[in-house]
């Protein structure tokens, strides 16, 4: 018999897990950043114009999310919340939580009964991507909440007698499901899975679909008007986005990968052996044409096969919903079940399977702290702590790039704060750069453990007084080079010539 106390404690540590990897966790890719923060940053004259990407000026970027990242920001503005770097790690701590009650309502609310759910629970709080892919503000993420949440409602508004108020719940069902549009537009592939489901489901109520589409078409009128209030014109996005990307080849000039690329994302994510059971049931799950989530994400899989160019983040909605749907499988697939348990068990290859399993069960734990605890985007964290750590009259000279800036030259407007920009001079040619370090020993260099490596300037990675992302991360990256000449990219350091110009690695 299942009690509160087995159930509270996988939910209770995983929201403590999932607030600690919101934190400090920020993107994973930058369209997450400069397509969202920076568009909001520029419409509430924060940041300039011409930082801002291509998708600016192509006016191919839905605005939902930058509207309200900029409504969120003036709110905290406004009741005294200044830091750029606290808006933002709040915005990610309350997504995660958000995310983090509506996965887990999923999960209780379809096994409330069985008494596996304890460990359904753990799996879907501390399989490792889950706390850091739940918390982003990306179109992926906010595409995969508004959806699933629409998905729980929608499926238990049709399947009950129908009560007072049910109408203005099934238009807000709709509103759901355009949001989810508007954040990430190929998630039209799921929400055509769900049509068929809805279609193919025995008894379905019609007059009950009807105030979900009026509300779907009442989201989409909305959203075409904040994108208007954005671009100062009318324009429709999804048709835009549609033409630059798939017409002119944009998206496929950017590199095309084969169709079956998902599938072994989705094979692997998990981490062998361990994964190999994920995906099985998953893989079983996704055929379960009874089931809206399963219909939903084989349409979305199949849909993001079928285009060219392809990204791991694009399928980090079905990430998303893989342990639900595994679990549905396991339940209805009895046979399934006892194959796996055979295979657990067997004489020979099951002493390999259980070893495989623990093993990726161990690295699995030690992911899920690791980016609890260490954030995966360290320039970032390395910007946050350079406007922390400098002087408003510190000279810094950087290596080939500004740390404030992207390789492409993307500029972290809104995260820098327009602090330092003028201070920083940027020098590409190695001779110069240690010249003017040796003339000046008082200026401040930035220098990235790459471009150390590469110019022979390892000498300037000492870390006695310097600013770096993590000391635990640069501590690490610099053993590896030490020691096997290996480079952990993107790592930065900020500090004086003088104070290392004699150390050495």
């Amino acid at each position: 018999m299942l009690t509160k106390r087995v159930i509270l404690i996988p939910l209770i540590l995983g929201l403590v897990v999932q607030v600690a990897t919101a934190w400090d966790s920020f993107f994973f890719h930058s369209d997450e950043y400069f397509q969202i923060i920076e568009f909001a940053s520029y419409k509430y004259h924060v940041g300039p114009v011409n930082v801002l990407p291509w998708e600016f000026a192509a006016k191919i970027r839905p605005t939902f999310q930058v509207h309200l990242f900029g409504a969120f920001y003036e709110c905290l503005t406004t009741i005294g919340i200044r830091d750029r770097f606290v808006i933002v790690s709040l915005l990610y701590v309350l997504i995660g939580i958000a995310f983090f009650l509506v996965s887990n309502y999923l999960i209780i609310d379809k096994f409330r009964q069985q008494k596996y759910l304890p460990h359904l629970l753990w799996l879907n709080n501390f399989f490792w991507l889950i706390p850091y892919l739940r918390c982003k503000y990306s179109a992926e993420a906010m595409g995969a909440f508004f959806w699933i949440a629409g998905v729980i409602a929608f499926e238990k508004l049709i399947d009950r007698k129908t009560k007072k108020g049910d109408t203005i719940l099934l238009l807000l069902t709709g509103v759901l499901f355009s949001f989810s549009f508007y954040c990430r537009f190929q998630i039209v592939f799921a929400l055509l899975g769900l049509a068929i489901w809805f279609i193919l489901k025995p008894g379905n109520n019609w007059s009950k679909a009807v105030p979900v589409l009026a509300g779907f078409l009442i989201g989409m009128a909305l959203n075409i008007y904040l994108d208007k209030v954005f671009y100062n014109e009318w324009v429709f996005t999804p048709y835009r986005y549609f033409y630059a990307n798939i017409i002119e080849g944009k998206a496929n000039s950017f590199g095309t990968s084969p169709w079956w690329m998902y599938v072994v994302i989705l094979m692997l994510i998990g981490i062998p052996l361990g994964s190999l059971w994920l995906f099985s049931f998953f893989s079983k799950g996704v055929t379960l044409y009874r089931n809206p989530f399963a219909l939903g994400s084989l349409f979305f899989i199949i849909g993001h096969s079928i285009i060219g160019h392809k990204e791991e983040r694009f399928i980090f909605p079905i990430v998303l919903i893989m342990v639900y749907l595994a679990a549905e499988a396991y339940r209805q697939s009895p046979v399934w079940a006892q194959k796996a348990k055979l295979i657990w068990r067997h004489r020979y290859i099951g002493w390999l399977i259980r070893g495989g399993t623990w093993f990726s069960i161990g690295l699995n734990i030690f992911l899920v702290l690791l980016l609890s605890f260490q954030s995966y985007k360290q320039p970032v964290l390395f910007i946050k702590a350079l406007n922390g750590g400098l002087q408003k009259n510190d000279h810094i000279v950087s290596f080939k790039q500004s740390p404030y800036e992207t390789e492409s030259g993307l500029r972290y407007a809104f995260l820098s704060e327009n602090k330092y920009d003028s201070n920083i001079e940027v020098i590409s040619d190695k001779g110069k750069f240690i010249q003017a370090l040796q003339q000046h020993p008082e200026y401040k260099y930035c220098i990235l453990l790459s471009d150390a490596k590469e110019n022979n300037l390892t000498y300037l990675l000492s870390n006695k007084h310097g600013i770096v992302a993590s000391s635990f991360v640069w501590d690490a990256g610099v053993l590896m080079v030490k020691k096997l000449g290996v480079i952990i990219p993107d790592l930065w350091i900020c500090q004086t010539y003088m104070e290392v110009k004699d150390g050495s690695l």
